[in-house]
C-alpha cells in the first residue's frame, strides 16, 4: 500500500513538474516570437519612414532650394539628412518610454558621428560580419543586463541609388566607392523585455500554483481509490478462503456419505467460478492503476453464482422438499443466463435465445430449475470449446406444446461420442 502511495504521488509530482517545465519553455518561446515580430515592424517602420521621407521631403525641399545636412540646426532654410532625422526619431522614441530604441551605424562613419555611428561592440561587429555575406537577412541577439532581458535586432542599410553620388562625392566621406546595393550600415532596434518577462513569471506562478493543487487534489483521489481497491480484494481473497473450505468441507462429506460422484460434480461446478474470481483478484493486484470495474461485476456475478450453488447444496443435503409455485417459466432461465452471460461471451459463444412474450406459468422449484439450466448452458459451453470461434453457437427455446412448457438446449458442438451415447 505505502509503495502504491508513493508511486501515485510520485507519478502526479512529475506530471506537474512536466507539465510546468513545457509551459515555462513554450511561454519562453512566445515571448521571443512576439518579440522578434516587434522588432521586425519596428524596423520596416524606420525604414518606410526613411524612404518616405527621402523620396518626398527631401527631394521636394531641394527643389525649393534648402540645404540637407546633417548640422541643419547651424544653418539657414536647412533640414536634417534621412539617416539623421531617423536616428533623431530612434533616441526620441527611447527617451520618451516607448519601450524600444534605435541605432544606425557602420564601420565608415562620417568625421561628425565617430563617437556614436561607428562598430562599438562585438553585437556590432558580428552584424556587420553577418550582411556582408547574407545582407537580407536579420542578425539579432537576446541578451541579459542589470536591467533585464533585451532584444537587439539588426538589419542590413543599402546603399541606395539617390545616396550614391553624395555618399562618394561629399567632402567628409570616409569611403569614395560606394555602389547601389553596398551595405553601407547596420540599424539597429533594441527592445527591453523586462516588463514582459515579469508579466509572463507572474502568470507562470499562477498556473504552477493552480497545478499542484489539480495535482495534489488528484493524487489524493487515487490514493482513496487505491485503498478502497486493496480493501474489496482484502475481503474478496476472505470470501474466496470461504468458499474453498467449504467446497473442501462438501467433498469430504460427499466421500463419507458414499457419493463421489455427486462430490465432484460439486467440486467441478464450484471450481469453475472460484478459478475466475481468484484470476481476477490476481490481475487487480498486479495492475492495481487500470479500472477494474468490469472484472468487479464479474466476480460480483461468480459470487452470486456459487452462492446459489452451494445454497442448493444445502437444501439437497437437509433432503427439504421442494417448494413449487407458480411462475414464469422463462424467469429462471434468464437468471441462468444472467449468471454465465459474461462466461459465453469470453468463450465466443452465440447465443440464439427464442423466448415467446405470452407463455403459460407453471407449478416449479424455482432454484431448482435454475440450477438445471445452469449444468445445461455450461455443459454446452464446454462442448463448444473445441470448435472454431465462429461457429460456436448455442439456441436455446421455450415453447408450449400440448399443454406443456418445452425447454431445448441446442449446441453446434461435436455431440456425445459412441462409447458414452448409452
Amino acid at each position: 500500500m505505502k509503495r502504491s502511495s508513493f508511486a501515485v504521488v510520485f507519478v502526479f509530482a512529475a506530471i506537474v513538474g512536466t507539465t510546468a517545465w513545457y509551459v515555462s519553455r513554450l511561454q519562453d518561446e512566445l515571448l521571443k516570437t512576439v518579440a522578434l515580430s516587434d522588432a521586425a515592424h519596428y524596423s520596416s517602420a524606420l525604414e518606410q519612414f526613411r524612404t518616405l521621407y527621402t523620396s518626398e521631403v527631401v527631394a521636394t525641399a531641394i527643389e525649393h532650394g534648402l540645404t540637407v545636412t546633417h548640422d541643419y540646426k547651424d544653418q539657414s532654410a536647412a533640414i536634417p539628412l534621412p539617416a539623421t532625422l531617423s536616428m533623431l526619431l530612434g533616441k526620441s522614441l527611447g527617451d520618451g518610454g516607448k519601450g524600444g530604441s534605435s541605432r544606425l551605424y557602420s564601420p565608415y562613419p562620417f568625421p561628425w558621428r565617430k563617437h556614436e555611428g561607428g562598430l562599438r561592440d562585438d553585437f556590432d561587429r558580428k552584424a556587420w560580419e553577418s550582411f556582408q555575406n547574407r545582407p537580407n537577412e536579420p542578425y539579432y541577439r537576446f541578451e541579459v543586463g542589470e536591467h533585464g532581458s533585451t532584444l537587439r535586432y539588426a538589419t542590413a542599410d543599402l546603399m541606395r541609388r539617390a545616396c550614391v553620388d553624395c555618399h562618394n562625392s561629399h567632402p567628409d566621406t570616409p569611403r569614395t566607392d560606394w555602389r547601389v546595393g553596398d551595405v553601407r550600415g547596420v540599424l539597429e532596434v533594441t527592445l527591453p523585455l523586462a516588463a514582459v518577462e515579469e508579466h509572463t513569471e507572474s502568470g507562470m506562478r499562477r498556473m504552477i500554483t493552480l497545478l499542484l493543487f489539480l495535482g495534489g487534489a488528484g493524487a489524493a483521489a487515487v490514493l482513496m481509490i487505491v485503498r478502497m481497491r486493496t480493501a474489496s480484494h482484502q475481503r474478496l481473497e476472505e470470501a474466496h478462503e470461504d468458499l474453498k473450505r467449504t467446497q473442501e468441507q462438501l467433498v469430504h462429506a460427499g466421500r463419507l456419505a458414499g457419493l463421489g460422484e455427486l462430490g465432484a460434480g460439486i467440486a467441478h461446478e464450484l471450481n469453475q467460478p472460484l478459478a475466475a474470481i481468484k484470476t481476477l483478484s490476481e490481475l487487480m493486484l498486479v495492475e492495481p492503476e487500470v479500472d477494474h470495474a468490469d472484472d468487479h461485476r464479474l466476480i460480483l456475478r461468480q459470487t452470486e453464482r456459487m452462492s446459489k450453488i452451494v445454497d442448493n447444496i444445502r437444501s439437497f443435503a437437509r433432503q427439504t422438499p421442494l417448494e413449487l409455485v407458480s411462475i414464469d417459466p422463462a424467469h429462471p432461465l434468464r437468471a441462468a443466463l444472467e449468471l454465465l452471460e459474461e462466461q459465453l461471451r469470453i468463450n465466443g459463444v452465440n447465443l440464439i435465445l427464442d423466448v415467446p412474450d405470452e407463455i403459460p406459468t407453471v407449478l416449479a422449484d424455482t432454484a431448482s430449475l435454475q440450477q438445471v439450466f445452469l449444468n445445461l448452458i455450461v455443459n454446452a459451453r464446454d462442448a463448444l470449446d473445441s470448435i472454431p470461434e465462429g461457429e460456436k453457437v448455442l439456441r436455446i427455446s421455450v415453447k408450449e406444446e400440448n399443454g406443456h412448457v418445452v425447454y431445448r438446449f441446442v449446441d453446434s458442438g461435436p455431440g456425445l461420442t459412441p462409447d458414452v451415447a448409452d
